[in-house]
C-alpha cells in the first residue's frame, strides 16, 4: 500500500529531484540547466513548483552576482533523494527482467573475480539453473560496481566488505587471504614467510584508483612510510613490475596468476586482514536465481584453499596445481606427490604421466 501520502507530495515527480540536485552539485541555475538539458526558466520553474508543493524554501536566490546556496531543508530532502532514484531503478530493472522470456541477472564482477571463481560459477549454474542467463558486467574495481548496483544497472554483484555508505543487501561469502608477490629469481622465492615488518622494508608495487581497503601498503605497519615504486589496477602489469624487481606486491591470493611463472606468491606471517568477499545488491529487490548464484558462489570460495592450513613452504606448489586445475585429491593419487610440491617444476614433470596413473596405486619410488 502506498496509501497516506499528503496530495501535495503526490505530484513529486523525479525531474523535481533531479533539478533539485544539478542545483546543489553546480551551484548555478544556468549550469544545472546545461547539465540536464533544459532551458534556465525550466529548471527555476520546476525549483519554484518543487518549492510549493513541499511548502518550504529549499534555495537561497540571493541576486545579483551572489552565488546560490541550497537551505538546510533542501539538503535534507537531498538526504532522501539517492534512495528515491534506487526505487525507481529497481522498479525499472524488474519491470526489464519480467520482459525478457528468460530469466537472466546482470552479475558485476572485477577482474580476479572473473579469472580465478566465476568460471567454476557458471559451471555449477549450468547444472543447477540451466534456464539462467549470466549477464557478465566487468569494471576494473569494485566502487564502480557499487554505483551501478544501487542505482539498478546491476542485479547482483561482488564486492569487497565493507561497501561504505551503499544501501545495499549484503552476504558474505568468504575470506581471501592477503600473500607478497615476489619475482621468482629473487632471493625471496626462497622465503617459506615474510613477516609485514619484512615486506614494508622493500619497495612496493601497489594499486592505484581502486578503494583503499584493496591496497596492500594498508596491511603493512606505518602504511605512509611504505616506500611505494609505482601504483596500477591491472593485474597483469604488477606481476610485470613485480617480475622485472622494481618491487614487491601485498595482493590477494585470488590476483595471483598462477600461470605466471615469473614471480612466486609467498606467504604473510603473521596473517594481516583478508580481503572479504560477498554478493551485494538492492535489498528492496526480488532476483530470481539469486540463491543459486549465491550457493555456486559460496561453492567456489570455499574450494579456494586455506592457506593458513598449508605447510608454509608449499605456497609455490599450490599455485602450479591451480594453474593446472587439479583438486587436492588428484594431486596425491595421481601425480604421486607429496600433498603440496615444494617446486612446481616437479609437479611440471609429472605432468604427462597424470592419465596413465589415474587409477594406479602409488609407487614408492615417486615420493
Amino acid at each position: 500500500m502506498i496509501g497516506g501520502v499528503d496530495q501535495s507530495w503526490q505530484r513529486i515527480e523525479l525531474r523535481h529531484l533531479l533539478a533539485l540536485d544539478a542545483v546543489e552539485s553546480t551551484g548555478s541555475f544556468r549550469e544545472a540547466a546545461s547539465r540536464l538539458g533544459y532551458s534556465l526558466s525550466t529548471i527555476s520553474d520546476q525549483i519554484a513548483s518543487l518549492e510549493q508543493l513541499v511548502g518550504i524554501r529549499l534555495v537561497e536566490r540571493p541576486g545579483g552576482r551572489r552565488a546560490i546556496s541550497i537551505t538546510s531543508a533542501g539538503q535534507r530532502l537531498l538526504d532522501h533523494a539517492p534512495e528515491i532514484a534506487m526505487r525507481y531503478a529497481a522498479a525499472r530493472a524488474d519491470l526489464e527482467a519480467l520482459r525478457l522470456a528468460r530469466p537472466s541477472l546482470r552479475l558485476g564482477v572485477f577482474q580476479s573475480v572473473a579469472v580465478r571463481l566465476l568460471p567454476a560459477i557458471i559451471r555449477e549454474l549450468r547444472h543447477t539453473r540451466p534456464d539462467l542467463m549470466i549477464d557478465l558486467i566487468e569494471r576494473a574495481e569494485d566502487e564502480a560496481l557499487l554505483d551501478l548496483t544501487a542505482r539498478g544497472d546491476i542485479d547482483v554483484s561482488f564486492a569487497a566488505l565493507p561497501v561504505g555508505t551503499h544501501p545495499l543487501a549484503i552476504q558474505r561469502l568468504g575470506d581471501d587471504p592477503y600473500v607478497v608477490l615476489v619475482p621468482a629469481d629473487g632471493p625471496l622465492a626462497q622465503r617459506s614467510s615474510l613477516t609485514p615488518v619484512e615486506v614494508a622494508r622493500h619497495p612496493l608495487v601497489d594499486y592505484r584508483d581502486v578503494r583503499p581497503i584493496h591496497h596492500g601498503a594498508q596491511r603493512l605497519p606505518q602504511p605512509a612510510r611504505v616506500n611505494i615504486v609505482a601504483r596500477t589496477d591491472d593485474s597483469t602489469t604488477m606481476h610485470a613490475l613485480v617480475a622485472a624487481g622494481l618491487g614487491i606486491a601485498v595482493i590477494p591470493y585470488l590476483c595471483v596468476d598462477p600461470h605466471d611463472p615469473a614471480v612466486r606468491a609467498v606467504l604473510l606471517e603473521p596473517d594481516v586482514n583478508p580481503r572479504q568477499l560477498a554478493l551485494v545488491w538492492d535489498r528492496g529487490r526480488r532476483l530470481e536465481g539469486l540463491d543459486d548464484l549465491a550457493s555456486a558462489a559460496r561453492t567456489a570460495v570455499d574450494q579456494v584453499p586455506d592457506l593458513r592450513l598449508q605447510p608454509a613452504r608449499s605456497l609455490a606448489g599450490l599455485q602450479a596445481r591451480h594453474a593446472i586445475g587439479l583438486s587436492d585429491d588428484q594431486d596425491a593419487a595421481c601425480l604421486e606427490l607429496p600433498y603440496l610440491a615444494e617446486d612446481e617444476r616437479l609437479l611440471t614433470r609429472q605432468l604427462p604421466h597424470r592419465s596413465r596413473r589415474r587409477n594406479q596405486p602409488a609407487s614408492p619410488s615417486s615420493h
